[in-house]
C-alpha cells in the first residue's frame, strides 16, 4: 500500500508546480523525505521515510541506463547522477554532466 502512496505523490508532484516549489525549498536528503512525508499526509496517501527508502531501492535496481546515460558513459563523461526530486517529478535538472573529452 506504501509503495502504490508513494506513486501517486510522485504523480500528484509531476503534474503540480507548488508541490515542486516545496521540494525545491527542502535542504538535503532528510528535509526532502520529510517534506514528502508531509505531502503524502496532506493528500490522505501515508507512508513514513523506511517506506520511501525501500521505494527507492526498488527504483534503483528496476532502472536501466537510456542510450544518452550509455552514450555519456562511454563518451567519458561525468555524470553526479540524479537527486531525488528529479527521481519524482522526472525533471533532468538535477544532473551535470561534463562534455566528452576528445583524444
Amino acid at each position: 500500500m506504501a509503495q502504490a502512496n508513494i506513486d501517486k505523490v510522485k504523480d500528484l508532484i509531476a503534474s503540480d508546480a507548488e508541490l515542486q516549489k516545496r521540494l525545491q525549498k527542502a535542504d538535503g536528503e532528510s528535509a526532502l523525505v520529510s517534506t514528502l512525508i508531509g505531502i503524502g499526509k496532506e493528500k490522505g496517501l501515508p507512508f513514513t521515510e523506511a517506506e520511501v527508502n525501500a521505494w527507492k531501492a526498488q527504483q534503483r535496481a528496476s532502472e536501466e541506463l537510456s542510450e544518452e546515460q550509455l552514450e555519456t558513459v562511454a563518451g567519458g563523461a561525468i555524470s553526479y547522477g540524479n537527486s531525488i526530486l528529479c527521481g519524482f517529478c522526472g525533471s533532468q535538472s538535477g544532473t551535470f554532466v561534463a562534455s566528452k573529452r576528445t583524444s
